[in-house]
């Protein structure tokens, strides 16, 4: 069974909103997690350090940090299976996804189509808890566009690091010329298997 190592928006996720620095790179600045997900934080070994505020961080601080992040996502375990479509998976196949009843799978095909993330979220949070969401999304997904796609629906794609944060780095570097691109930034935050498993919820418009 895959462990629950990484979260996504409808967990709730303590932020700090770091104030910008005019001499700072645009990926700098950005929101940090103040603290990471109770499993992440297990697996890791044990409680993480609350965060200093941007402004009082000298940079070594700030590389510290990150490296930290980077190290936390190398720690996390991530599906590898491809990605169920919600638009064309069929009943069978969307009733054996972990949290996916007969019924929530029904749901599924009787909603489509479905456009963008957002609107396959709200079809199937009614009636489920957030731990059941977290599972689906494992499994199946609407996949979002890197330069088309709403804030909203990044803040939907699983992550190990805050969801604000995430959504944050996805616009920051449009427009997008590659796949090859988008893994070069990510992997400045997250570990290259995380950044491999980011790919499958985003495709290059």
């Amino acid at each position: 069974m895959i462990r629950k190592t990484i979260f996504i928006s409808g967990i709730a996720s303590i932020l700090l909103l770091l104030a910008a620095c005019g001499n700072d790179s645009p990926t700098e600045q950005v929101e940090v997690e103040v603290n990471v997900q109770p499993q992440v934080a297990a697996q890791t070994g044990g409680e993480q350090p609350a965060a200093t505020p941007r402004q009082q961080m000298t940079p070594e601080e700030r590389a510290a940090a990150r490296e930290a992040q980077i190290q936390r996502s190398a720690a996390a375990e991530f599906p590898t299976a491809a990605l169920l479509d919600p638009n064309t998976a069929s009943l069978e196949e969307l009733s054996v996804l972990p949290g996916v009843s007969a019924e929530t799978a029904q749901k599924i095909v009787d909603g489509r189509p479905y456009a963008t993330p957002s609107e396959f979220h709200a079809a199937i949070s009614t009636g489920l808890s957030e731990e059941d969401i977290h599972a689906v999304y494992h499994g199946a997904f609407v996949k979002v566009g890197l330069n088309s796609g709403a804030n909203e629906d990044f803040l939907l794609v699983p992550t190990t690091i805050a969801p604000n944060r995430l959504a944050h780095e996805f616009e920051e570097y449009r427009p997008y010329d590659s796949m090859e691109q988008f893994r070069r930034e990510m992997s400045k935050y997250v570990s290259e298997k995380e950044v491999e498993f980011l790919t499958r919820y985003v495709t290059l418009d």
